[in-house]
Order: structure tokens, then sequence, then C-alpha cells
């Protein structure tokens, strides 16, 4: 008789607590949007305070007179990530630049014949 009680109280308080887990999320969730959603507000009435239409008709920046452009997160993260390897890319280059320089400033080229001058620097 014993498993005959225990086997539905076992199921039903797995739903009991699978229920209040869903709960407890649900609950971190909509407090969290909450909180996510007063600070899209007061940065949209920041954003508000800081632009005013141009004669044009066109809305523009107040700091710097540039139109705002709004992008996603995905369109920031790939320019980012596309400016870090810019920079990593010029940085790579500059290095080799100044190796270049150094080698040559080590080891100066040697001309033996009047040949491999320039015709600027031959006197007639």
């Amino acid at each position: 008789m014993g498993p005959l009680f225990f086997i539905p109280i076992a199921y039903l308080g797995g739903f009991f607590l699978l229920n209040l887990l869903l709960a407890v999320i649900n609950s971190s969730f909509s407090s969290s949007n909450a909180v996510l959603q007063e600070q899209v507000k007061v940065e949209r009435e920041r954003a508000k305070k800081r632009v005013k239409p141009n004669p044009d008709g066109d809305w523009k920046d107040i700091t710097n007179g540039d139109p705002i452009m709004e992008i996603g997160t995905t369109e920031f993260f790939v320019a980012k990530r596309a400016a870090k390897k810019m920079i990593e890319r010029l940085r790579t280059i500059q290095a080799i630049k100044l190796a270049e320089a150094a080698y040559l400033k080590e080891h100066p080229p040697v001309i033996e014949d009047e040949e491999d001058l320039p015709a600027a620097n031959q006197q007639v």
C-alpha cells in the first residue's frame, strides 16, 4: 500500500518543484526586464535632450553634427572585431617596417659598380 501513495506523491512533488523553479526564473526575468526597460527609458530621454532637428528636417547630433545612426548589438560587435583586426594588422606592418629599418641601418646596401648608381648621381 505504501508504493501506491509514494509514486503519485513523488510525481506531484516533481511537478510542484518544477513549477516553483519556473516561477523563480520568471520572477528574476521580470525584475531584470523592468530594470532594463527603465535604463532604456532614461537613455532615450538623454538622447532626446542631446539631439534637435536641423532646418533641413534632418535630425543631427548637437555634439558633432553627424547624423544619428543606430546599430544593433551584432553590428557593434562585428565592427569592434574588425577594428581590433585592423589595429593588429597596422601594428604588424609598423613592426615589420621598424625591423626593416633596423636591418638596413646595421647592414647598409653596398654598391660595387658605377652602373648601379642612379642617373641623377652620375657626373657627366
